[in-house]
């Protein structure tokens, strides 16, 4: 027979299998190639993304991503990015209840000083991973000091202020006949009600070396 002809029948009777078992056939082609997805992280490594394109996918890689293989003649995992440098994938399953899962190793290896003290502290990787997030949480120590060092300036103004308040109404205890006017009274009770105010609703209250200090430059200011 013609090598042509002999092609052209293979075909036919190629397509023909296809139209006459239709669906199974289309579904042993499938199992036959397998499927592919990749994962990775956008909106600046925040929500998960996944594609079947892996063409287009690789081709515009700008992240790390985690690639499953699965099909009977090609089963793996792959890492792409910066991170397959030192990170490997040990094995990958899928389940109902809690989805798809990867088993991660380094690709450097731990000491095993390393090793031992990791499993005898964590009770799994995820537990490692989530005390991690916690301590990552947590205000830094010089972050700590500096909330610290505000609050004690913050303190010390407030301080002044109930001095300077205090040392203003002393002046005017001194020299009442200075201050006899009605708009000086007017002003002295609202200078009252302020004090009385933060001596009730604070902590910090006047102090007599402050007060004294504050009349020594309000007396500079109005002689």
């Amino acid at each position: 027979m013609d090598p042509i002809a002999l092609a052209c029948f293979v075909l036919l009777m190629s397509f023909s299998m296809i139209v006459l078992l239709g669906g199974p056939a289309i579904r042993i082609w499938c199992w036959l190639k397998g499927s592919e997805i990749i994962y990775w992280l956008g909106d600046g490594g925040g929500r998960l993304k996944l594609s079947r394109n892996r063409g287009f996918f690789l081709a515009n890689l700008n992240a790390n991503a985690i690639r499953i293989i699965r099909g009977p003649f090609r089963r793996r995992s792959v890492i792409h990015g910066i991170a397959s440098s030192y990170w490997q994938i040990a094995g990958e399953w899928e389940r109902e209840l809690c989805g798809q899962r990867i088993s991660l190793k380094s690709s450097y290896g731990l000491p095993v000083e390393t090793a031992l003290k990791l499993i005898n502290t964590y009770p799994s990787l995820q537990a490692m991973i989530d005390r991690i997030a916690e301590l990552e949480s947590r205000p830094t120590q010089l972050e700590m000091q500096t909330v610290k060092d505000n609050l004690f300036l913050a303190n010390e103004r407030r301080q002044e202020w109930s001095d300077g308040v205090a040392a203003i109404l002393s002046l005017t205890d001194k020299d009442r006949q200075r201050y006899r006017s009605k708009a000086a009274e007017n002003i002295r009770k609202r200078l009252e009600y302020l004090n009385n105010w933060q001596v009730a609703h604070s902590e910090i209250k006047p102090t007599e070396q402050g007060v004294r200090t504050w009349e020594n430059e309000l007396g500079h200011v109005l002689p």
